[in-house]
């Protein structure tokens, strides 16, 4: 009986029945709306219910474009948030396209990413085949912290003995995935 609506400009509304009220408002971090830029898209944790728990993806303001995947936890009310935790920020130099942005959980509660190839014509800096960068690129994560880091690589990521972060790499070759 719920529906989260994401804008652009970094606004989450929550509509229920007829009420439209502000679940989160992003605008103070998103870059917003230069091109294909903004407030991409959110995930629903598995759990939501019981941990308040979703991700969002949307490119930032402190290098202009870089994509950003973050977890916010609704607080008590449902509706204020408790806090904002950067999980993994991606370089998207240049141009202001194919941020892909897609973000979704598999059956197996583990959270898929994508990311287009950085913009211009053509895939023209070759990102998308590149295994050294993120971009073009679905990723694989659970997104629980682990050890030092932000979030944990699951095991059967085609990628193991990469160097973080090429081993979140799940599938990669892409254009503009979202």
């Amino acid at each position: 009986n719920s529906l989260f609506v994401v804008e652009r400009e970094g606004k989450i509304d929550h509509v229920q029945g007829s009420t439209v009220t502000t679940f989160a408002d992003l605008s103070s971090v998103v870059s917003c709306c230069e091109g294909e830029r903004g407030l991409l898209s959110i995930a629903l944790a598995p759990d939501f219910d019981s941990s308040g728990r979703l991700f969002v993806d949307y490119t930032g303001r402190e290098t202009p474009g870089e994509i950003h995947v973050a977890e916010l936890r609704a607080g008590d009310s449902g509706a204020a948030l408790a806090s904002l935790r950067n999980i993994i920020t991606i370089p998207h130099p240049g141009q202001a396209n194919h941020n892909g942005g897609q973000l979704q959980f598999g059956p197996e509660g583990l959270l898929y990413i994508s990311t287009g190839d950085g913009g211009g014509e053509n895939d023209q800096n070759h990102n998308a085949q590149d295994l050294t960068t993120l971009l073009g690129k679905i990723l694989r994560i659970d997104p629980t912290p682990s050890g030092v880091g932000s979030y944990t690589v699951p095991a059967g990521n085609p990628f193991p003995g990469a160097i973080a972060p090429a081993n979140t790499i799940w599938s990669y070759g892409l254009r503009n995935p979202f």
